[in-house]
């Protein structure tokens, strides 16, 4: 019988379902998350800037941020099929949150604009 090389790998039938295919190679869902907290705080720093009457409505600039998150995760678990586990770990979730927080905080900061949270 012929002997399996050493450093040859098996690959999967099938690619997993919960990563990306992106600039030739596999991105895992949790940086996905990442970059979309990135701009998520980018555009919700932006708006406020732009917009500073934006945050006179009933819901403080957080709650948006929340709001795209769980846009977000609901894409994925379509995407997933409705698979049980979570798509994306809790410490990207609380990282991209810090993330997205943190932009949301300095953006308009460094605009000059008062930023209030509450």
């Amino acid at each position: 019988p012929p002997r399996k090389r050493l450093w040859a790998r098996a690959r999967p039938a099938r690619p997993d379902k919960s990563a990306f295919t992106a600039w030739g190679g596999r991105v895992s869902t949790d940086r996905i998350f990442l970059v979309f907290a990135l701009v998520v705080g980018i555009a919700v720093g932006g708006v406020i800037v732009l917009a500073p009457q934006s945050r006179a409505i009933g819901l403080a600039p957080y709650f948006w941020v929340l709001i795209a998150f769980a846009l977000f995760e609901g894409a994925i678990y379509a995407r997933r099929g409705g698979t049980a586990g979570p798509a994306i770990s809790m410490q990207t979730r609380i990282i991209g949150f810090a993330i997205a927080l943190a932009l949301m905080f300095f953006i308009p900061l460094a605009a000059g604009i008062e930023v209030k949270m509450f």
